[in-house]
C-alpha cells in the first residue's frame, strides 16, 4: 500500500492519464460533479499486512481501473508518532474536507483508491475529497481490531510532485463510495472460502477442512502448535508460492500426490505446490468454468475439476503435471 509521501508512486506511467509532476492544483471548475462519478462496488475487506500505518485495510472494487491488473480501495489510519504532526488516533467522526484529512500527504484518516500493474507497482491513485469517516472502536492492545464506517465519499485522481507533495490531477477521473463498513473483531465459526472473508485474518484462518473461520492451527516457524501427520502448515496471508509475511501462523492442509486424484477426498482436487511438483495440497472444487473469471481462495480452487484460479485478475486455467510419469494437462 502507498504511504503518505510514498515516493514509489509512478503517477505518469499510465498513458491514458498522464500526470505532470510539476503541475499546479486545478481550478475548482475542473472537477466533475460527484453525481457524475461512477459508483464503486466493494468486495471483501481485509487487513493490509504491508501497510506502515497504525491500521491498514483494503478491499477490491468493481469496476477496476482500465488497463491495470489490480484496483483496491485502501484505508490507512495514522497515530501520533511523537513529532506532534498528528494528534493521537481516537474514536470519533471526521470529514475528508477538513485538515489534515483533506490531502493524502497530511491525512490521519486516509481513504485512497489505488490501481497497480502486474508487478504490483501503483500507477494511478484517487483520494477522498468529500464524505465522512467514523471510527467507533479502536483496540489499544491490538492494532488490527477496529470498527468504523466510511460514507458518501467522492474520490478524485491525485498525483505526486517531485517534492513528494500531492495534488489534484486537472481533469482527472473520479469515483464514488456510498458506504464502506468494517469490523475486524475476531468472531469464529462463520463460513468462508478464503481468510479475507473472516473478520480478522491476522488473528484467524479459514479452516481448509471445515471452510469456517477459526483460530490459527499451526506455526510457520516449526514451533507448536503442529499439524497432524499428512498435513502441511501454510500461510493464508500470501499466495501459496510466496514467502510468508505477517504473523508466523497458518492453516493445516492435507497433502496429496500430484497427478493422483485418489490422494484427495471426493469433491477435492490436488493442487500442486512448487516447481518440482512433488507436493500438493487438497482443495475443494469450485464452480468456475474453464477460462472464466474467478477469485483465488484459500480452501477452494474456485474452478471445476482440472482447473484452478490463477493469474491477476484470476482466470480458471487448466492444471498440468508435467513432471509426473504420466505428465500432461488434466482432461
Amino acid at each position: 500500500m502507498l504511504a503518505c509521501g510514498d515516493d514509489d508512486f509512478d503517477a505518469d506511467a499510465d498513458p491514458t492519464a498522464p500526470v505532470d509532476a510539476g503541475a499546479p492544483d486545478p481550478a475548482p471548475g475542473d472537477a466533475a460533479p460527484p453525481d457524475e462519478c461512477p459508483l464503486l462496488e466493494l468486495g471483501d475487506t481485509s487487513i493490509d499486512i504491508d501497510s506502515i500505518a497504525r491500521v491498514g485495510l483494503q478491499a477490491p472494487v468493481t469496476p477496476m481501473l482500465e488497463g491495470l491488473s489490480r484496483t483496491r480501495l485502501t484505508m490507512e489510519l495514522y497515530d501520533d508518532d511523537g513529532s506532534g504532526a498528528l494528534p493521537l488516533l481516537e474514536t470519533g467522526s471526521y470529514l475528508f474536507t477538513t485538515p489534515p484529512d483533506d490531502n493524502y500527504g497530511t491525512c490521519q484518516h486516509c481513504v485512497l483508491l489505488v490501481g497497480s500493474d502486474r508487478s504490483g507497482a501503483p500507477k494511478r491513485a484517487f483520494y477522498a475529497k468529500s464524505g465522512t469517516f467514523e471510527l467507533s472502536q479502536l483496540d489499544p492492545e491490538d492494532r488490527t481490531t477496529i470498527v468504523g464506517r466510511v460514507r458518501d465519499v467522492t474520490l478524485r485522481e491525485v498525483g505526486q510532485r517531485d517534492d513528494l507533495t500531492w495534488f489534484d490531477v486537472p481533469g482527472g477521473a473520479c469515483f464514488r463510495v456510498a458506504d464502506w463498513a468494517f469490523d475486524t473483531r475476531k468472531v469464529n465459526g462463520g463460513a468462508c472460502e478464503g481468510v479475507e472473508q473472516c473478520p480478522n485474518e491476522v488473528l484467524q484462518i479459514c479452516d481448509p477442512h471445515t471452510a469456517t473461520c477459526s483460530d490459527p492451527q499451526c506455526s510457520l516457524t516449526g514451533d507448536p502448535p503442529y499439524c497432524l501427520d499428512g498435513e502441511v502448515c501454510l500461510s493464508q496471508l500470501v499466495g501459496f508460492e510466496e514467502s510468508p509475511r505477517g504473523p508466523a501462523t497458518g492453516a493445516c492442509y492435507g497433502t496429496c500426490e500430484p497427478g493422483n486424484p485418489a490422494s484427495c477426498e471426493d469433491g477435492e482436487t490436488c493442487r500442486v505446490l512448487g516447481p518440482t511438483q512433488t507436493l500438493g495440497i487438497c482443495q475443494r472444487l469450485g464452480s468456475g468454468a474453464p477460462g472464466s473469471a474467478c477469485v483465488a481462495r484459500d480452501v477452494t480452487t474456485g474452478c471445476v475439476a482440472g482447473y484452478v484460479c490463477e493469474g491477476t485478475p484470476g482466470e480458471c486455467a487448466k492444471t498440468c503435471t508435467f513432471l509426473s510419469p504420466t505428465g500432461g494437462c488434466e482432461s
